[in-house]
């Protein structure tokens, strides 16, 4: 017998004899069929999906699993709980209500599998239980603003690069999706026109020729903003372009006097210093490193000089 499928049965009970005539008695008895356990709480659906915002709040609801159990009283009771050990989500054991409990993010972790059971609340023999899934998918949020790989760049360049070329490249990373990982770039400063960034790409390029002997450090801003809506997020960072000295040696060494005179003893020891001459260079660096050293003359070979001081 299935309690479940028919829970009572009514027979008509007849009875006689054999005299003759026959007589007969009857009577009705109706049977009552007890529940015993002998059913598992069944879930409506076999499966759930759901998709929520990642930045759903702590204590939101997001969805109702329900069981049913078609034995009665205590055995037709459904007690809910997660299979699934996680400190993100929560069920109710009486409703089947699930909510959450942790901090979401779907960068970290974009989806959840959650196994979920409902079992009877039997007080006798054994509880009798149906599981059933939760797919938890995270709808991408723009929370995360776009990050500098380096945080800040360094960057050198020659003095006679020409126009044109890229001095340093930006780069980011945006894990959100769809607009909200779609990064442009800005310059904030570029020194009246000395640079160009191209808003796309992250490129910096020279518009305007470099002089070591002008300026010799340049140091740039730059922004990148995501499209993210309805608020976009925007990081900074820094760009220090050092610009390194091209041997152009455009100037000759030249002295302040046309000639020097030096008196000396005739009987000086060798080594007696007679006098210093001095000289000077336009150019920078090495282009403006100076070298003495006597080339001609008639005391050639009576006398010396110190390449670099010139004694």
């Amino acid at each position: 017998m299935d309690r479940e499928k028919r829970d009572h049965y009514i027979l008509n009970l007849t009875i006689y004899d054999f005299g003759r005539p026959q007589k007969a008695a009857w009577r009705l008895l109706t049977v009552h069929i007890v529940d015993t356990n002998d059913n598992a709480p069944q879930f409506l659906q076999e499966g759930y999906r759901i998709v929520i915002p990642e930045n759903t709040a702590i204590g939101t609801v997001i969805i109702q699993v329900e069981a049913t159990d078609k034995d009665l009283g205590v055995n037709g009771e459904v007690v809910y709980s997660l299979l699934t050990s996680t400190t993100l989500f929560g069920i109710n054991s009486t409703n089947g209500i699930v909510y959450v409990t942790g901090q979401l993010d779907r960068e970290l972790v974009p989806f959840y599998n959650l196994k979920i059971k409902a079992r009877d609340n039997a007080d006798i023999g054994r509880h009798k239980f149906s599981v059933t899934s939760l797919k938890v998918i995270l709808e991408d949020v723009n929370d995360c603003p776009p990050l500098f790989i380096p945080s800040v760049y360094k960057a050198r360049a020659l003095e006679d690069i020409p126009l044109g070329t890229v001095v340093a490249w930006i780069e980011t990373q945006d894990p959100d999706l769809g607009f909200g990982g779609q990064v442009r770039y800005s310059l904030v400063n570029d020194h009246s026109g000395w640079f160009e960034l191209d808003r796309n790409s992250g490129a910096i390029r020279l518009t305007k020729e470099l002089d070591y002997e002008i300026q010799q450090f340049y140091n740039l801003t730059v922004k990148a903003k995501d499209k993210g809506k309805p608020v976009s997020l925007l990081s900074v960072t820094f760009v220090e372009l050092e610009v390194i000295d091209v041997n152009e040696n455009l100037y000759a060494p030249y002295f302040s006097h046309f000639a020097l005179t030096g008196i000396v003893e005739e009987n000086a020891p060798t080594g007696t210093t007679l006098l210093q001459v001095s000289a000077q260079d336009e150019d920078v660096g090495r282009d403006g490193e100076i070298h003495y050293s006597i080339r001609d003359g008639s005391g050639l070979g009576r006398f010396a000089i110190d390449e670099e001081t010139g004694v």
